[in-house]
């Protein structure tokens, strides 16, 4: 589905954890206005040789003053760019994009599992899916008025990304894009969505996350079924699982300068990557705790009992965090998932 309206969601972690950090030379950072609850600005990012833009805020009035006004101030204009970097599909993610490729010519990037993404396809294409997703949302206990809901969001965000119409390079794991003084490898990390993509020096201990890693909260994958998942639950994407093992990997990494698709650039990403996992933990046990108390249930109910006050979008969104524990905890053999013919149902295991 659409990221139409994305959620991340705040980490209690009391003091900061890690610390920010000066952006290395002719790489600049702009934050772009965002009208997202409880997330204000989305970052792009300029490197200078060859000027590339790496993703592209909402293609909103005051989102492309704001890039424009900061590309004068350096010295630039959107004509002058030659490629385009996209991480994910995402509207606040290559919204202005195809704006920038048609004054520009920029040659664009994207991953290789965005293909089928919205991003690259238009909305008739997109409108096929909508009655099997449809038909998922109500075996969740959503009902018809969520679904509406979201779709008429979705409709009202296209106008502010519109799909990329040019020749995309699609870029796959372990793809090298070189520049002046440095060469970004491509790491495929799927999760928060799909096809999302960061781009690592490693040689700098740099990596442009995205919404990957982000230092003060945690991305909410929304629910993304797959290809495979269209035709059979069993064989959906699991979007937190995923996650899970793609952040253990970047852990590993070697990293001095995090720039990230929301806040500041920062350092310690294991202490931030820790922290997540604590987060996490914290949560699947408030979700083990509640099915124990109430048990068989949809995720509507769950939901209901775990976050009494969302409705209508939030409710939605709700619904995509609770989804994605509950399928973790169901690979860790916490859960267990039936389907009653109506709903999917979900309970929690006695205690190991």
């Amino acid at each position: 589905m659409d990221a139409s309206q994305k959620k991340q969601v705040p980490l209690d972690r009391g003091t900061m954890i890690a610390h920010k950090v000066d952006l290395p030379r002719g790489i600049h950072q702009v934050r772009t206005p965002l009208d997202f609850p409880g997330v204000p600005t989305v970052n792009c990012y300029i490197i200078e040789e060859p000027l590339t833009l790496v993703d592209a805020g909402l293609n909103s009035p005051a989102a492309w003053k704001v890039f424009v006004d900061y590309l004068e101030a350096i010295g630039y204009r959107p004509d002058q760019f030659e490629r385009i970097l996209i991480t994910h599909a995402h509207p606040d993610h290559f919204g202005f994009a195809e704006r920038v490729r048609q004054l520009s010519g920029a040659q664009v990037f994207i991953g290789e599992h965005s293909v089928d993404s919205f991003a690259l396809n238009d909305t008739d294409a997109v409108a096929q899916r909508k009655p099997v997703y449809r038909e998922f949302f109500l075996r969740l206990g959503l009902d018809e008025q969520v679904f509406a809901t979201l779709a008429l969001s979705g409709e009202m965000m296209r106008a502010m990304a519109p799909c990329i119409q040019g020749d995309v390079t699609l870029v796959k794991e372990g793809d090298r894009i070189p520049f002046q003084d440095f060469v970004l490898e491509v790491l495929y990390t799927p999760g928060h969505t799909r096809e999302i993509v960061c781009y690592h020096e490693p040689d700098q201990g740099l990596i442009f996350s995205s919404d990957h890693l982000l230092q003060e909260t945690s991305p909410n994958p929304l629910i993304d079924l797959g290809p495979e998942g269209e035709r059979d639950y069993n064989l959906k994407f699991r979007s937190l699982a995923s996650y899970f093992e793609q952040i253990e990997r970047v852990r590993k990494l070697n990293l001095s300068c995090v720039l990230p698709g929301h806040g500041l650039p920062f350092a310690g990403h294991e202490a931030v990557i820790d922290s997540l996992f604590l987060f996490y933990d914290k949560r699947q046990k408030k979700i083990w705790n509640a099915l124990g108390e109430m048990g068989p249930s949809n995720l509507r109910q769950l939901a209901e009992r775990l976050f009494p006050k969302a409705f209508g979008m939030q409710l939605f969104l709700a619904t995509c965090e609770l989804l994605g524990n509950l399928e973790v905890m169901e690979e860790a053999g916490r859960v267990r998932r039936h389907d009653d013919g109506r709903h999917y149902l979900f309970e929690a295991t006695p205690s190991r």
